[in-house]
């Protein structure tokens, strides 16, 4: 079966838990580099499919997330003069493609999430395109495929320090 651009993207939205008055649990948070939600640990379904939410275990404060975007067009920056290693968050993008994710950041929304790696509390950030996605402040997107245009990077809160970076398979 052929897709448009031979590109198969599957994109699953898992439900989030709602709080009273059906208001959802996720809490916003703007910064001058972009949009994006807090999302309570509660809301990451044990054995998550992807990547992304392993390890989710705790919940972000607004100042982890003010943080961490604070230091995020910094660190692709650096990012472009030499490519991280991808830790286990996906494919390690080439030189071009962070050029081309620091270029559009405020393009993309994203989603963070607390997750603990050997001990040490990182927020997971978890990037996607604007559009496309409208449900995306009340429920976790995860997608399968699509390159770069998915990406995703952890921050270590105690060391305020970025731990790799990673994109989802082309396909």
């Amino acid at each position: 079966m052929m897709f448009a651009l031979g590109l198969l993207i599957a994109v699953v939205a898992m439900s989030a838990p709602v709080a009273m008055g059906g208001e959802s649990t996720f809490e916003a948070v703007v910064s001058p580099a972009g949009e994006g939600v807090i999302v309570p640990a509660a809301s990451v379904p044990p054995g998550a499919p992807t990547p992304a939410y392993e390890g989710a275990s705790w919940t972000p404060t607004r100042s982890d997330v003010h943080l961490l975007e604070g230091r995020l067009p910094e660190f692709l920056r650096r990012a472009a003069k030499q490519v991280p290693p991808n830790a286990g968050l996906g494919l390690a993008p080439t030189t071009a493609q962070i050029r081309d994710l620091s270029a559009r950041l405020r393009q993309f929304r994203r989603q963070y999430i607390g997750v603990t790696i050997e001990g040490h509390r990182r927020v997971r950030m978890s990037a996607f395109p604007a559009s496309g996605f409208p449900e995306w402040r009340e429920r976790l997107v995860v997608v399968l495929g699509g390159g770069c245009s998915f990406w995703r990077t952890d921050f270590d809160v105690e060391t305020a320090q970025f731990v790799g970076l990673g994109c989802n398979s082309p396909r």
